[in-house]
């Protein structure tokens, strides 16, 4: 993953944290999702070392879970009969 696309994630989840909940600060949102502020602040800048569990998490408590769920499901390819592979060569069942 990108260090990009993983520091953007970083930014979404201060950002998000900081309108759902303007009274915590690092330390008051970490206890919440149940890390250590350190760990926390290291989301906040999008480190890979921190687990998937606590970036879920997070997400989860900021109503965010179902946004975090799509990154994971593969996008429907469209169906084109005339490029499958077996549609030409598929033998017709004996009658």
């Amino acid at each position: 993953m990108s260090s990009d696309i993983l520091f953007e994630m970083g930014r979404k989840l201060a950002t998000l944290r900081k309108r759902a909940f303007p009274k915590d600060n690092q330390g008051t949102f970490a206890v919440r999702i149940g890390v250590s502020k350190s760990t926390y602040v290291k989301m906040e800048q999008g480190d890979s070392q921190v687990a998937i569990g606590s970036y879920f998490k997070a997400a989860s408590i900021l109503n965010a879970d179902a946004q975090f769920g799509s990154l994971f499901t593969a996008p429907k390819e469209e169906l084109n009969l005339f490029e499958l592979s077996d549609f030409n060569n598929t033998k017709k069942p004996k009658s």
